[in-house]
């Protein structure tokens, strides 16, 4: 019976493999030393401990979609609906406490992940070889070794899970693996280089967002001068978002509208871009600033603390050959 069992489950995620070793790794989280090809992945590559200051890469090898689990979120700082891939879970093996959790970025979303079968996760990928479209993709690999430098000295052992579950549940669908690594002041001193060259990777992909549009609006905003204690203000972009509408009984009329936008800012030598929220009442023409809002990071690691992004004080740096380039984060 286990065995027409495991047939069926065979049958019914035979389009989803992407070779003999998701065959033969069903339900497994392996870590691999250099990026894997799916349907080509070496055994020389796969190792049982992360050595610090080196790549490791993993792969959950599910027996189901990836779209199949839960892993759509609203990410209202952007605004517009992305998608990520379920959260790596981890903690020290033994522990009962509640896993950390570190939200994955994948390339795919939506319908594409209906015919994906494995949950690709760059847990620290290689600086050399590394270019993601967007800057707040490395921040799950940064925040994991920020994670990695506050362990002791000492020998450690990870377990790890990628499903949509709160809990390291075998029960629940998803992959599973383990871990080593030690750390000494040694292997501290390797990791450290190693955050500094992925963070240089990170800095020189940071552009001007391009979610509410290109062109600089600033000369357009009328209490713009309310910015300057930011810093010199070089560019500003908004556009309305929402409205609000007025407690019943007149719930039919508009009491305000809402905008989001950035703002690039020039302070001490340093470029940095905020988040901005903005406003104007119907009988307004054009948006007012209102206040700061979060900075776009769907990557923060929770756990019994947080591991955020790194800011220059209310953004993300930008670096002065960047200023005049745009695209999506």
């Amino acid at each position: 019976e286990a065995r027409a069992l495991l047939a069926e489950r065979l049958k019914a995620i035979a389009p989803l493999m992407k070779g003999p070793f998701h065959r033969e790794h069903l339900r497994e989280l392996v870590a691999f030393s250099s990026r894997p090809t799916l349907g080509s992945e070496r055994a020389e590559q796969v190792v049982a401990e992360l050595t610090p200051g080196k790549p490791l890469y993993l792969r959950g090898y599910l027996t189901q979609s990836v779209k199949s689990l839960d892993f759509k979120r609203r990410d209202s700082t952007l605004g517009y609906e992305t998608t990520r891939i379920p959260d790596l879970k981890f903690r020290l093996a033994g522990s009962t406490a509640e896993p950390w959790r570190l939200p994955v970025y994948s390339k795919l979303s939506g319908d594409a992940l209906e015919a994906v079968g494995v949950v690709e996760v760059d847990l620290l990928p290689d600086p050399a070889t590394t270019a993601y479209d967007s800057h707040l993709a490395y921040l799950p690999a940064l925040h994991f070794a920020r994670w990695l430098l506050e362990l002791p000295d000492g020998e450690h052992e990870l377990e790890l899970a990628t499903n949509g579950s709160v809990t390291l549940d075998v029960d629940k669908p998803g992959a599973y693996g383990r871990l080593k690594v030690s750390m000494n002041r040694g292997s501290r001193t390797a990791l450290k280089a190693y955050y500094d060259a992925l963070w240089a990777k990170k800095l020189a992909a940071v552009v001007y967002p391009d979610a509410f549009g290109v062109t600089d609006l600033k000369g357009q905003i009328p209490n713009a001068d309310h910015l300057a204690k930011y810093g010199t203000l070089l560019k500003l972009t908004c556009a309305e978002t929402n409205k609000v509408m007025k407690p019943f009984p007149n719930q039919t009329q508009v009491d305000n509208y809402v905008g989001q936008g950035f703002g690039l800012f020039e302070r001490d030598g340093r470029y940095e871009i905020i988040a901005l929220s903005f406003s104007r009442k119907p009988s307004e023409a054009g948006l007012r600033f209102t206040a700061l809002r979060g900075i776009p990071d769907d990557y923060t690691l929770a756990g019994p603390t947080q591991f955020g992004p790194t800011l220059v004080e209310f953004g993300y740096e930008i670096p002065k050959a960047n200023l005049s380039k745009t695209g999506s984060w």
